[in-house]
C-alpha cells in the first residue's frame, strides 16, 4: 500500500522488542496503517524493549506534550565489565575484579540509594543526540571524539528487585548482577546510570538488559506486540490504542456545542465558563486527596511543559486536555495553556479532526 495520509488520529502504545530500533517500530507501524505520519515520543536504545508510545496521523502533534513525561526501567546491571556503549551491544573496553560485597542486598540497597535525587549526568557518546546536526553515535561510529555537555536529570527512585550470578554470551565467566526497577525524569540514560554505579562500587559495570515498563501513564501491559500491528484501519478497533486524555495527564475540560465552535476556530475560552475535571491515571476524575497521595507514588508522571525538577508555582503555566463529542464517539480536540494570572485559555494544539479517545 502506498503511504499517504489517512483518517487515522490515535495514540498506540507498541511493546517494542530488542534488538530493533524505535524508527524500525515507527517504519513497520507506517507499513501496516497506510499512514505517513508516525512517530514516537522518546527513542528506546536498539538493545532495549518495553513501553513505546507511537503517534499517528494528526496526533504527531501531540509529541511537545509528552516528551516530557517521567519514565518507569527494569535495568539488569551487569558488574566486571565496562563496554564501549555502556550496554550489552559494545566491545568490552574494561574488566575489574568485583568485590563479593556485590551479592549482598544490603550493600546494593544502600548504594543505589546514593544515586537518588537531582544530579549532573554525562549522556553517552552513543546516543540520539544530535550534535552539530549528526546523530552523536553516527559520529561515535566514525571515530570522532564526541562531546556532550552534562544535563540535570532526577532518580525518583531506585530499587533491587534482585541479586545473583549470571551468564551472558561472549562473556567468559559468570557475572554478578543487580536487577534494579528506576523511575527517573526525562532524558535520564539508564545505560550511564548502570556505569556510573559500577565506579562507585569500586569496579566497573554496563546495562546488560533494560526494558522501559512505563512513560508517563502508560504501562507495559497496556501495550501490544509489534506483529499485532500487521494492519491497522480506521473503521476497525485497533490494537494497543492508548486513551489521549489519560497519557497528557492534564486536567480535562468537556466542551458544550459553543464552546467547540469557538476552539475549531482557535479562539480563547474564559477559565470560569469552563468544567474542569482533574484526572487520575485512569483518565477519570479523581479526588484531590487521591493527587496529594500520588506525590510519593512510582506512578506519578509529570506534566509536559513543566520542569520535570521544578516543584508546583503559580507562575507556572497549565495545559488542558478539551473534548468533544463527535459522531457519538470522545475524541481530544485541542489541548490549551492557562495561567494563574490570566483569565484566558489559549489554543496550543487545535485537531480539526480530534485524536480518538478509548
Amino acid at each position: 500500500m502506498k503511504r499517504g495520509a489517512t483518517s487515522l488520529s490515535c495514540l498506540i502504545g507498541v511493546q517494542k522488542p530488542s534488538g530493533c530500533s524505535s524508527h524500525d517500530v515507527v517504519s513497520a507501524l507506517r507499513r501496516a496503517s497506510g499512514e505517513r505520519r508516525v512517530g514516537h515520543t522518546g527513542t528506546l536504545d536498539p538493545f532495549a524493549s518495553g513501553v513505546l508510545p507511537l503517534m499517528v496521523g494528526p496526533a504527531c502533534r501531540l509529541d511537545a506534550f509528552m516528551v516530557g513525561h517521567s519514565k518507569v526501567y527494569d535495568v539488569c546491571i551487569a558488574f566486571g565489565y565496562a563496554t564501549s556503549t555502556a550496554d550489552i551491544e559494545g566491545e568490552i573496553i574494561e574488566r575489574a575484579p568485583c568485590s563479593e560485597q556485590l551479592l549482598q542486598r544490603s550493600f546494593a540497597t544502600e548504594l543505589l540509594q546514593s544515586f537518588v535525587g537531582v544530579q549532573q549526568q554525562q549522556p553517552p557518546a552513543y546516543s540520539a543526540i544530535s550534535v552539530g546536526g549528526t546523530r552523536a553515535y553516527v559520529l561515535a561510529r566514525k571515530g570522532v571524539d564526541v562531546c556532550i555537555p552534562k544535563r540535570t536529570i532526577e532518580v525518583y527512585s531506585a530499587r533491587l528487585l534482585g541479586c545473583e550470578q549470571r551468564i551472558f554470551s561472549g562473556f567468559p565467566h559468570a557475572v554478578t548482577t543487580w536487577n534494579v526497577r528506576f523511575h527517573v525524569s526525562k532524558g535520564t540514560y539508564i545505560r550511564t546510570l548502570a556505569q556510573d554505579i559500577g565506579k562507585r562500587a569500586g569496579c566497573c559495570a554496563f546495562a546488560a538488559e533494560l526494558t522501559r515498563v512505563r512513560a508517563g501513564s502508560i504501562k507495559l501491559d497496556q501495550c501490544v506486540p509489534l506483529e499485532q500491528l500487521s494492519s491497522i484501519n480506521a473503521d476497525k478497533p485497533i490494537p494497543g490504542m492508548l486513551d489521549p486524555v489519560q497519557a497528557l495527564q492534564f486536567p480535562v475540560i468537556e466542551l458544550s456545542s459553543q464552546q467547540l465552535t469557538r476552539v475549531l476556530c482557535g479562539n480563547e475560552l474564559l477559565l470560569h465558563t469552563c468544567s474542569v475535571i482533574d484526572c487520575d491515571s485512569h483518565g477519570k476524575p479523581a479526588p484531590e486527596s487521591a493527587h496529594a497521595a500520588a506525590g510519593a507514588s512510582e506512578s506519578v508522571c509529570v506534566s509536559a511543559g513543566m520542569s520535570v525538577l521544578a516543584s508546583a508555582h503559580a507562575s507556572v503555566p497549565r495545559y488542558y486536555s478539551l473534548v468533544a463529542y463527535t459522531n457519538g464517539a470522545r475524541v481530544l480536540q485541542a489541548v490549551y495553556k492557562g495561567a494563574d494570572d490570566n483569565p484566558y485559555l489559549r489554543a496550543q494544539c487545535v485537531f480539526a479532526q480530534g485524536v480518538r479517545c478509548t
